[in-house]
């Protein structure tokens, strides 16, 4: 009988071990798969710009490996010559055309901002397959686009990340120069989002082995412009704690705006605050933007 109860402990054990094995395995080989989850399957568009009243102009760009990516350039509803321009890194499981940010960016264009909002390698019309180092390759032609192309000086280009795209437009602001970066609904890194969704696999332990890392929190402190982190104390995907850890890292100037709302529509349930928090900072940058008051 003791010999049985070993055998059925041991037994256990194995089962355990290979279960616990095979996790970690699974996460790790499908791990571009499981991190840009919604660009493989290509979700359709959601909002046909035309039919958003958005003064936009669709672009295509190819970026310094060859890849074709398709943009818009969404023109501000005030006087477009002098207006600073924005470049918009959006969030995961979306596209530039996803409804959250077409409202987003009647948002920013009645503030009297230019946009320029890109896809990612792999999402929405954009060609190729998405990784981290492709995504940041992505941010810089497209910034390249906004310098060298329309001469856009430095000074007039604000880097805004949402989600996902947050670890692009800090990267790319540790790169590049410009007036202020905006980190809305951020995350300190993906290993440590998959500790916090898989507490019990040892995905800390594992960062050496996760190819797709965006280190945010390791990066956040080497970016000397003014930085805006904004926050939702509702948000449903990345806990207010991931943005404040951001922003406690980081140098200054810095300010943290904390807001409504679930995670992408958060700017629209607290428009008013959003709106203020955004032109206000703007406004008071090095560069002074001269946001327009809501």
């Amino acid at each position: 009988m003791k010999k049985l109860i070993i055998r059925v402990l041991i037994g256990l054990f194995v089962l355990v071990f290979l279960g616990y094995a095979g996790g970690i395995v699974y996460l790790l080989t499908q791990e571009t798969q499981l991190t840009f989850y919604d660009s493989y399957g290509k979700p359709l568009r959601t909002v046909p710009p035309d039919s958003a009243n958005l003064k936009y102009q669709g672009l295509y760009f190819q970026s310094e490996d060859g890849v074709k990516l398709s943009g818009w350039v969404v023109l501000s509803n005030k006087d477009t010559l002098i207006s600073p321009w924005l470049l918009f890194c959006h969030g995961n499981a979306s596209d530039i055309s996803y409804i959250d940010y077409i409202e987003r960016y009647k948002l920013f264009t009645n503030l009297g901002i230019n946009v320029l909002t890109f896809d990612y390698r792999g999402f929405g019309e954009s060609d190729g397959n998405p990784s981290e180092a492709g995504l940041y390759k992505d941010a810089i032609t497209v910034y390249n686009y906004l310098t060298l192309t329309r001469n856009i000086p430095p000074e007039k280009i604000i880097i805004y990340g949402h989600s996902l795209g947050t670890g692009v437009a800090i990267e790319l602001a540790t790169r590049v120069p410009a007036a202020a970066l905006v980190v809305e609904a951020g995350y300190q890194s993906i290993p440590e989002i998959a500790h916090q969704l898989y507490p019990f696999l040892p995905m800390r332990l594992l960062k050496l082995l996760v190819k797709n890392k965006f280190l945010s929190i390791d990066k956040v402190d080497r970016i000397p412009i003014p930085k805006l982190f904004i926050h939702s104390s509702e948000d449903e995907i990345f806990d207010i704690s991931e943005g404040r850890t951001l922003y406690e890292k980081a140098l200054p100037p810095k300010s943290f705006l904390e807001i409504k709302g679930r995670h992408d529509p958060a700017p629209m349930e607290s428009k008013e605050v959003f709106c203020n928090g955004l032109s206000s900072f703007l406004n008071g940058t090095t560069a002074r933007l001269m946001i327009d008051k809501p």
